[in-house]
Parts: structure tokens; C-alpha cells; sequence
């Protein structure tokens, strides 16, 4: 028996269904680590409150072995299995009468908003802003990753004091080996007798020998600087007999530019230059998401994400569901109290692709 398509004569914030498409149309900023070296597929996105994440060893360069009969054994890849409950990221907007008296953002002076439509324009708003929240979260997880092959949820108590506060801290150094995600210099790239090429050159050797092939150089402001200005670079830069690379500035977001290309080691790498900062809850300081002395060495899709099920009752139906996304929406109306709220739940939890997919170093303000 054919099914007709139920259709929508009116929004309505208690269908789920709806509050998904709301967080779709939303247009929050640019997150440029989150886009670009971030890959979520379908399959990773798990009903539990637990994950199961799978790192297989690198793929070795081992020769079959030649035998006059018979047959050798050989060795199979290893891999390191982890268990892990993901922190939830958990933003919420209020909306009282009396937050509907006040002219919004953009509205009209001579023309103003009903209060319901001034009500779901804020709601609209605050969807935007919150996704903006959760994807900054991210971004600063992504960041730490790259950067540690480590980062650290700091969960804060809830609006009813509920939940425990504290850090808790996800490491895969263990399994990637300190050498395959940190690499470390002798002499600081603003130092006219360091090598910039050099040291580039054997992180991009060291990292395709584990079987990675590195695409980007994210360059924080000091290192950046310190490489464009180098001499031992600009005079590789300006040999008329071998294209080696070239430094042309490109526009990618409001935060980031493309600095230039260069070719290491059979590789070509864009050098990426990327100001993202976030607010330490702890200090209410700017931070730069990218430390200014580091350059990470990386390809995109370079991180996998995970996310966890997220399990809440619905308003409409009273009924407990479970979503299978990386961003929830909830809406709930407290019709005694006159308010509603927004909320937004996100689970990530995010890993490396494989072995050695990006390596950090600090090249920079080395102290000797």
C-alpha cells in the first residue's frame, strides 16, 4: 500500500523533525580545522553512551618473503582498542515575555515584529549562536589533538548544580608513540642559522615512512613569520632552476590564508596560516587555538569523529528517543512560567585517522 508524504502546513518547535532542519539552516562561522581535517562518517555515530574506537598500527613496508618451498609466516598489524564515555557539549538559551519587549537585532523600527514572530527569530538566533558554541568546542578539541594527539573535556556543573566538574583527559600518545606525533628542533626557525627546509623535510620523510602523506603545514603566528622572513627559505624560494615553491598569499575565511606552497620530499604542502583564538572559561583570555611557536604537519580528513547517541524525551510526544547526529536539538515550554527553551547537545569524540597522521613541533622561541 503506497504511503503519501505528510505535508507540513505549519512550524511547530515539538516536532524533532523541525528542530533538525533549524540547526541545518543555521550559518555559523567558519571553523577551519573542524572543516577541513575533521571526517564523520555515518557508521560512527553510535547509539551507546560508550565508544569503541580502533587503532590499527601502520602499514609496514615489509617484503613478502622469498622461500625455494613451503612458506614463511609473517606478521599481522596490531592495533590498540579504546573505551570511552564522551563529555557531552551542552549549550541552552532561555526565552522569557519579558526578553519578547525588546526590539531585535535588525527588526524595523517603523515596522516591528509580533512577539510570536520576534519569539521564533530569536529562536532562530539563538540555534545559530549555540551551533557557533558547539563547533568552537570542537575546534578547540581538534585543535589540542593536532597539536598533544591529546585533549581534555573541563566539565562544568549544569544550571542545577548537577554533574560532576573536573577534567578528563583522552591520549593517544600511547598507541601513536611520542615519535610519530611530536617532532623537536635544535636550533629556533628565527635564528638565521637554522634550517626551516631542512627540519620540514625530515618530518615529511619520518611521516611517510609510517605511510602518511602530508598535504598542509599549519603555521602558528610566530613560526609563520620566522619561515616566510628565513633567509635559507627565500633563497630556496628564488632559485630560477627548480620550482620549489612559492609564496602567495590567498584569502580561505576570515581567520585563515593560504601563505604560499613548497615542495618537500616528493610532497607539495600548503602553508596555511591560521589565526582562530578562543576564550579560556578558567581565564576569560584570548587564546590562539594554533600555539604561535608550532607548525603541524597534517592532510585533510586527517581526524576521525565519533559521536555518541544522544538520549532526551521529546516535548511533543513525552516519550524517550534517541538520535543518531552530531548535533541534537531540544525545545522545551514551560507553560506556568511563560518561558521556553533551546537547547543543543553534541557527544564528540574525536581521534586520529591512523598512525601518525599529523605531527607537531614547536619551532620557535627555543629555549637552548
Amino acid at each position: 500500500m503506497a504511503t503519501n508524504p505528510t505535508v507540513i502546513t505549519e512550524l511547530t518547535l515539538d516536532d524533532p523533525t523541525v528542530l533538525t532542519r533549524m540547526v541545518d539552516r543555521a550559518t555559523p562561522k567558519p571553523a577551519f580545522l573542524r572543516n577541513h581535517f575533521l571526517r564523520v562518517n555515518a557508521r560512527d555515530i553510535f547509539p551507546t553512551d560508550q565508544i569503541i574506537v580502533d587503532i590499527r598500527d601502520k602499514a609496514g613496508n615489509d617484503l613478502a618473503p622469498f622461500v625455494t618451498e613451503g612458506h614463511k609466516s609473517t606478521e599481522r598489524r596490531g592495533m590498540k582498542t579504546y573505551l570511552m564515555t564522551p563529555s557531552r557539549i551542552a549549550p541552552k538559551r532561555k526565552l522569557t515575555l519579558n526578553d519578547l519587549k525588546h526590539r531585535i537585532w535588525l527588526e524595523a523600527v517603523g515596522d516591528p515584529f509580533t512577539k510570536q514572530a520576534r519569539a521564533m527569530q530569536i529562536l532562530q538566533d539563538d540555534t545559530t549562536d549555540m551551533l557557533d558554541e558547539v563547533h568552537m568546542s570542537e575546534e578547540q578539541l581538534i585543535a589540542q589533538l593536532l597539536q598533544k594527539t591529546a585533549y581534555t573535556y573541563k566539565n562544568v556543573k549544569n544550571d542545577d548544580g548537577g554533574g560532576e566538574e573536573g577534567e578528563q583527559t583522552v591520549s593517544y600518545v600511547e598507541v601513536t608513540g611520542a615519535d610519530n606525533c611530536q617532532f623537536t628542533i635544535e636550533t629556533g626557525w628565527e635564528d638565521e642559522k637554522a634550517s626551516p627546509y631542512t627540519d620540514i623535510n625530515a618530518v615529511v620523510k619520518s611521516m611517510r615512512r609510517n605511510g602518511v602523506s602530508p598535504t598542509t603545514l599549519i603555521v602558528g603566528a610566530n613560526a609563520g613569520s620566522a619561515l616566510i622572513s628565513h633567509p635559507n627559505i627565500c633563497k630556496l624560494m628564488d632559485n630560477r632552476r627548480y620550482e620549489l615553491g612559492k609564496f602567495e598569499p590567498q584569502y580561505v575565511d576570515d581567520l585563515t590564508s593560504l601563505v604560499g606552497r613548497i615542495a618537500v620530499e616528493g610532497a607539495v604542502l600548503n602553508i596555511v596560516s591560521y589565526a582562530g583564538t578562543y576564550v579560556d572559561p578558567d581565564t576569560n583570555e584570548s587564546k590562539p587555538l594554533i600555539d604561535d611557536d608550532n607548525v603541524v604537519l597534517t592532510y585533510e580528513g586527517s581526524v576521525r569523529g565519533l559521536y555518541a547517541g544522544v538520549s532526551q524525551v521529546e516535548q511533543e510526544t513525552h516519550s524517550l528517543r534517541t538520535h543518531l547526529q552530531t548535533v541534537t536539538p531540544k525545545f522545551f515550554a514551560d507553560a506556568k512560567n511563560d518561558t521556553l527553551e533551546m537547547m543543543l547537545t553534541a557527544r564528540p569524540l574525536f581521534a586520529p585517522m591512523g598512525l601518525g597522521s599529523f605531527m607537531c613541533g614547536k619551532v620557535t622561541n627555543i629555549e637552548g
